[in-house]
């Protein structure tokens, strides 16, 4: 069988690879592909990639494939653009989410780019096609779990966090808060954390951790972003964390802040206590931007995995929680995260599936 599997961009990679690894497993040809322009920022790993400019220069170069599988990247990407040219010719389509409802009501709402099959994380993720596809057929939504999450098959957290805190040399009690910064107003939503980290004089770690398109995309939020560091009065501030992969942060960390970044995901796979920022102006604001207004919260801060504070009081409140007694999150994330390896699997599964 050959597949023909498309992940944009970055985000798109780490949603595609893992299938793309199980189906090489399971002796399959797998081809993966990635826009052009984003080549450069993949990882430069053995992992077969190909560049791509459009479906019509697949055409082409190679054989049409057996079954497309795709992630859900933003703008016209190349998989979005082969769903309807492969349906036409009677092969099957499968894409996958990586995030809630991503793109469902803007890019890929039109039906002609419908796939055959969709692959979410859990039932609100279904829900959520559901609502935003009423004609689609429920029986074609699959529930796999978010392939990117096998690589914490048998993660071993506190094994982890003691190496990593020696490593930074964390050698005070004192917590450890994560900033995971966006793109828009991420200078703002670190200045609100500063200001309620000063507000509760507890001497703290904090790690910041800048969106890698930020300062390219969003060059306005450079100024604030250092603007907030400065202006922290106790404990110590990191920023430079090039070495140390996402993981490794959120493995030490004691709680993790931000928006609505994808990196809370992550957080909540990983049972680590997390705060969504969602003031009514501040992250609330960009997330109904993002999906116009369809949904109407945060779906982890929905799931009880992760913890909203609407103002600064419920910032320093839920800050205080998260040193002392907890917040409660751990419950949640367990029921609605699968970390048993098997999302990717699932997947694949279902393009086994789409072929019958």
């Amino acid at each position: 069988m050959v597949i023909w599997a498309i992940g944009k961009d970055p985000g798109g990679r780490l949603a595609i690879f893992p299938v793309v690894k199980k189906l090489r497993a399971k002796g399959h040809e797998a081809l993966f592909f990635v826009d052009q322009d984003f080549l450069g920022l993949i990882a430069p790993e053995e992992e077969g990639i190909i560049a791509a400019k459009s479906p019509e220069q697949l055409f082409m170069q190679y054989p049409l494939p057996d079954a497309l599988v795709t992630s859900m990247c933003t703008g016209d990407s190349i998989g979005r653009a082969l769903v309807p040219k492969l349906k036409k010719k009677n092969i099957p389509t499968v894409a996958v989410q990586d995030f809630w409802g991503g793109r469902l009501w803007t890019d890929w709402r039109d039906r002609k780019f419908w796939p055959d099959f969709i692959c979410v994380n859990d039932i609100l993720g279904a829900k959520l096609v559901s609502t935003a596809w009423g004609k689609y057929d429920p029986s074609k939504i699959k529930i796999t779990g978010y392939p990117a999450l096998d690589k914490y098959a048998g993660f071993d957290r506190e094994r982890n966090a003691a190496r990593v805190r020696s490593a930074m040399q964390l050698d005070k009690p004192w917590p450890i808060v994560l900033f995971s910064g966006q793109i828009e107003k991420s200078g703002a939503a670190l200045q609100e954390l500063v200001i309620a980290l000063n507000d509760i004089g507890r001497p703290v770690y904090l790690v910041t951790r800048m969106h890698p398109r930020m300062r390219r995309e969003a060059p306005q939020e450079i100024a604030r972003w250092d603007a907030a560091v400065a202006k922290r009065h106790t404990g110590a501030v990191i920023s430079d964390t090039s070495g140390l992969s996402t993981a490794e942060l959120l493995s030490v960390s004691t709680v993790v802040v931000s928006m609505f970044s994808t990196v809370l995901v992550e957080t909540a796979a990983l049972q680590v206590q997390n705060i969504s920022i969602l003031y009514p102006r501040l992250g609330m604001d960009l997330w109904k931007k993002k999906c116009r207004s369809k949904m109407k919260g945060f779906p982890l801060v929905e799931l009880g995995c992760s913890a909203k504070a609407g103002n600064h009081d419920e910032l320093v409140k839920l800050l205080k929680k998260s040193f002392s007694q907890g917040l409660g999150l751990a419950n949640a994330q367990k029921k609605y995260f699968s970390l048993d390896g098997k999302n990717s699997e699932r997947v694949a599964s279902v393009l086994t599936e789409a072929l019958r």
